[in-house]
């Protein structure tokens, strides 16, 4: 990634001016009556600069991202928001590739969205009925807590009316996980439709969809409602436009899952459940990651 910054350009530029001068140096000098320690100080030299350049390119990518994440958020919750530094396992070049594969990283702070609540930018909120489920016991009681950290989501939009989501990146190995038998077999071998709720929570499907993301396992998972919620509504509007489900992470009343998104029911306000077994032609899902 290339930055508008004129110290970063000076410093890389007279970095590669130094490089050349040591290598036309180098091959000038009659190496025998060169100390090969002298050889070695000066590649040293030459590598802590080349940490430095490096250094200072993470903290201006990461720089730029959470001032953006700070903007929007604020925009959506019309307070302050603190934004964290990104946890030190996540590289730029880690970064990059995830944008490449349609993968986007977000902060999500540890704020409450309860129904009372009146943030100008949360325009379509859960259906009453997502709260109604919180007071009967049927599903968490914090179900409606966004859950503080950063978060590795796919931005893809949902399909519609097909059965296959754009540049799926999991393809392969969703049809690998049906060929051995994994996951059960589907019209489309390829695609997240026709997965139930309960296979995807397979360690084998897991470390499966972590492996092609170069991420740990345990750290794997679908969105909560109101994660989705909270995201489409900052991020993915055109999450809730289309006519297919998605599932999310939450457990509703034992034995079935929170499902959502469908634009003829709500959009990104839909929220409902079926049982964890059904497999269902309209129901694809969207990995995330939970640093």
């Amino acid at each position: 990634m290339t930055f508008n910054c004129p110290q970063l350009k000076k410093q890389l530029f007279l970095l590669k001016a130094k490089e050349n001068t040591i290598a036309v140096e180098l091959e000038e000098l009659n190496l025998t009556n060169f100390k090969e320690s002298k050889v070695s100080e000066v590649y040293a030299i030459f590598n802590d600069a080349l940490e430095l350049i490096n250094e200072i390119n993470e903290k201006l990518h990461f720089r730029e991202l959470i001032k953006s994440e700070k903007q929007k958020l604020e925009a959506f919750f019309g307070m302050p928001i603190e934004v964290p530094k990104l946890p030190e396992e996540i590289t730029v070049k880690q970064a990059e590739k995830w944008k490449e594969q349609g993968f986007e990283l977000h902060y999500l702070p540890e704020i409450e969205m309860s129904q009372d609540k009146d943030y100008p930018g949360w325009r379509e909120r859960p259906k009453k009925w997502f709260y109604d489920c919180m007071l009967d016991g049927k599903i968490s009681i914090t179900s409606d807590e966004l859950k503080s950290g950063w978060v590795l989501i796919d931005g893809r939009q949902k399909p519609s009316q097909k059965m296959q989501y754009e540049n799926d990146i999991l393809a392969e190995s969703l049809a690998l996980l049906r060929q051995d038998g994994v996951i059960d077999d589907f019209e489309k071998k390829d695609s997240r439709f026709g997965i139930i709720a309960k296979e995807l929570e397979k360690i084998e499907v897991r470390e499966t969809l972590a492996s092609v993301l170069k991420v740990q396992a345990d750290k794997m998972t679908l969105p909560r409602a109101i994660d989705f919620n909270v995201l489409g509504n900052i991020h993915h509007q055109e999450w809730g436009t289309t006519t297919n489900y998605e599932w999310f992470s939450d457990i509703y009343d034992g034995g079935y899952r929170l499902y959502g998104g469908i634009s003829v029911d709500g959009g990104l306000s839909h929220v409902n459940y079926y049982p964890e077994s059904r497999r269902d032609n309209t129901m694809g899902f969207r990995p995330m990651v939970r640093f």
